[in-house]
């Protein structure tokens, strides 16, 4: 049996803690984000990504950081139809134009969300998002598959018609036999 990855999800009062820890709270716009690093593994897509953030209200900012207009936030990236490969917290969903609200803590790598996705919360979101790493055909079809034939509403129904269709064609053939046997 393959174990899954786990990235589980933190307790509540552990998410409050490290909002009131983080160094800087806020809420603005994704302007850009682009690829830093591709941290892949067969099967397994995942993508160090760079965020800028255009700054709309400063919350809180513990870091005396002074003018702060732009902020750039690195965070990991795992495709939407690979993410079920995964048990427990959510991921960073960001599209260039999404407003969010984020806690973040300063690194010697930069800035970074205090607690991965459990500390950025979206305000509005971009309808026309994009897939930054496409899904491969096969996968594609297997998950369609599995979504909708057998773990959708319509396997009984599926497993009624062919149960269906081989007893038609057990009566067929055995019709079949006994009139050549006449």
């Amino acid at each position: 049996m393959a174990a899954s990855n786990v990235a589980a999800a933190p307790d509540p009062s552990e998410v409050e803690t490290a909002k009131e820890e983080a160094s800087l709270q806020v809420i603005g716009t994704v302007t850009s984000h682009h690829l830093v690093e591709d941290l892949s593994v067969e099967g397994e897509p995942k993508q160090k990504r760079k965020m800028k953030l255009s700054i709309n209200e400063i919350i809180k900012n513990s870091s005396e950081i002074k003018n702060i207009q732009n902020v750039e936030v690195f965070y990991t990236y795992i495709p939407k139809w690979s993410a079920n490969q995964y048990n427990g917290s959510g991921f960073l969903d960001v599209e260039t134009g999404d407003v969010i609200e984020i806690w973040l803590d300063k690194t010697s790598g930069g800035w970074k969300s205090a607690l991965g996705a459990a500390t950025y919360e979206h305000k509005t979101y971009v309808n026309d998002r994009s897939e930054i790493i496409s899904e491969p055909f096969a996968h594609r079809i297997n998950r369609i598959i599995n979504e909708n034939i057998l773990n959708g509403p319509y396997l009984s129904a599926i497993v009624l018609v062919f149960l269906v269709a081989v007893l038609f064609t057990i009566g067929l053939v055995a019709r079949k036999k006994k009139h050549t046997a006449s």
